[in-house]
């Protein structure tokens, strides 16, 4: 895969400016709650919320993955130096996280908006099942997206 610039890889907004941004948008498109996920440090590991949509409301789950970001971090910008302070490493983490799940989310909410798309439809990988714990994304990645994969339907035919 080719490298791209990282969007808000530069990004001094602290984390908890986006989330409230995130939590503002999701008010202004109509979400009924929304719950923020925090971690045993106290930082938010991911936001929870719910939409009306036409079959009824739907639960989502936005995860933060602090850890593959300073991972990234490591492994293809800054080597050594990014070792060296795992801790700063991790808040930086978050506010470039968070920031770019914020865009994001104002992207696919701009699409639903225009009526291009469902809310379903672009945020579906993070419907979250109660019963299970789990997005939809997990379930099926759990399951090794049976049925999905082209080579199970070529072998089908």
């Amino acid at each position: 895969m080719k490298k791209i610039n990282l969007k808000n890889y530069t990004t001094s907004v602290p984390e908890e400016r986006s989330i409230m941004e995130i939590e503002q948008l999701l008010a202004k498109f109509g979400a009924s709650a929304i719950l923020k996920d925090y971690s045993g440090d106290g930082t938010v590991k991911a936001i929870s919320f719910k939409i009306s949509t036409e079959h009824g409301e739907m639960p989502f789950k936005l995860p933060m993955k602090e850890r593959e970001i300073v991972q990234y971090r490591v492994d293809e910008v800054e080597g050594e130096k990014a070792k060296e302070n795992r801790k700063k490493d991790y808040k930086t983490a978050r506010q470039i996280g968070w920031r770019i799940i914020k865009d994001w989310l104002h992207s696919q909410l701009s699409l639903v908006q225009l009526n291009m798309v469902k809310v379903q439809e672009v945020l579906l990988p993070y419907v979250y099942n109660y019963s299970t714990s789990k997005t939809f994304y997990e379930t099926i990645e759990e399951n090794k997206f049976k049925g999905m994969l082209l080579e199970e339907i070529k072998k089908g035919e």
